[in-house]
């Protein structure tokens, strides 16, 4: 039987963060992504990989049933950047027919 995107599918609030200025020395910033699962069967999120190590992530374990919530809680660790202008990408690796969705956080590290 073949899978269409109405099986799983995941939908996130938002897939970009603005964390603004932050400063240097202030070590950790965080976010949640909320998504939903808008798809008919259960959503299973097999990883998430970040684009930096001053970027850890947490996310679900267990499958998310459809039609409920989830986040995937982002915290960056601010002392690890150098200050200016960051652009970092996290991917999330799911069962749906995409397989992966791109979420983006950035901002600005002040000295």
């Amino acid at each position: 039987m073949k899978m269409t995107n109405k099986d799983v599918a995941i939908t996130f609030e938002d897939t970009v963060y603005d964390f603004g200025d932050i400063g240097h020395q202030d070590s950790t910033a965080s976010h949640s992504f909320i998504f939903k699962n808008t798809g008919m069967k259960p959503l299973v999120i097999s990883k998430v990989e970040t684009s930096c190590g001053c970027t850890t992530v947490a996310f679900p374990q267990q499958p998310i049933p459809s039609g409920e919530e989830g986040k995937i809680d982002v915290q960056l660790h601010s002392t690890q950047l150098v200050p200016g202008h960051f652009d970092k990408e996290i991917r999330v690796y799911s069962n749906t027919l995409e397989g992966m969705n791109k979420l983006k956080i950035q901002g600005e590290i002040l000295p």
